[in-house]
């Protein structure tokens, strides 16, 4: 038994090397998961929070458009008028300084005639 001594010395040797670079190997594989997965969540947190800040940034677009698609209809409602409208507007003053006019003519021709019986 002596004599295979150091071939059980050289299989003990190796199996203790073996078994100490699997324990190796399977730690540092294991680091590595768990460095990765850290990496992994950090990819998913920066990409979560930029697109959060393009929802925003879009919500703030579409808010911005809506707010000046209201201005430009509040300003075109307040700037122009119907033709039809102006149309009765217009007539409506035709009509009112026609009128002043026609007063205006008859205390003209009343003072021109007071004028000519005073001669």
């Amino acid at each position: 038994m002596w004599e295979y001594l150091p071939t059980l010395a050289s299989i003990a040797s190796f199996v203790l090397t073996a078994v100490i670079m699997l324990v190796t190997v399977t730690w540092r594989v294991s680091q590595a998961v768990a460095d990765l997965r850290k990496a992994i969540e950090a990819s998913r947190d920066e990409i979560e929070a930029k697109q959060d800040s393009r929802y925003r940034e879009f919500g703030e677009t579409a808010a911005a458009l809506r707010t000046k698609i209201h201005e430009v209809e509040t300003w075109s409602r307040d700037t122009f008028v119907r033709k039809d409208s102006f149309e009765g507007g217009l007539s409506r003053i035709e009509k009112m300084i026609g009128d002043r006019f026609g007063g205006v003519e008859a205390r003209m021709e009343r003072m021109e005639g007071k004028i000519d019986a005073r001669r």
